[in-house]
């Protein structure tokens, strides 16, 4: 099982240079037993950030799409050619199911990317 302490562990955390496109971000979504989150029956998948300093205005970046088997519950995003500010930032990633009803992963906790600057 996930320990959800306020550390972060691995498969919580990452790391891109601000404006690169590559490696696109995979995140495996896991469900409340620490399982791969099936996402078969997910219509849309959304990714959401907030800068960890100021204020915590949260930014949405658009859809993230299902990558590799939907069984093995990792969701993939395309990087913008804008880029994020460099900073430290949380993630949640938001999965819809038809009109109603909306399930945020992680399920206790949040995920963290930090955006680096170029030397």
């Amino acid at each position: 099982a996930m320990s959800h302490s306020s550390s972060y562990p691995a498969q919580l955390n990452f790391v891109i240079k601000t404006g690169d496109r590559l490696p696109p971000l995979r995140i495996p979504l896991l469900d409340a037993t620490g399982l791969p989150r099936d996402l078969t029956s997910v219509a849309n998948i959304k990714l959401v950030v907030a800068q960890v300093v100021g204020g915590r205005r949260t930014v949405d970046l658009g859809t993230m799409t299902v990558y590799g088997h939907p069984f093995d519950g990792i969701a993939e995003y395309q990087w913008p050619a804008t880029g994020l500010v460099p900073g430290e930032y949380l993630m949640e990633v938001y999965l819809n199911h038809g009109m109603t009803t909306q399930e945020s992963l992680p399920v206790n906790s949040y995920y963290k990317l930090t955006v680096l600057p170029h030397l």
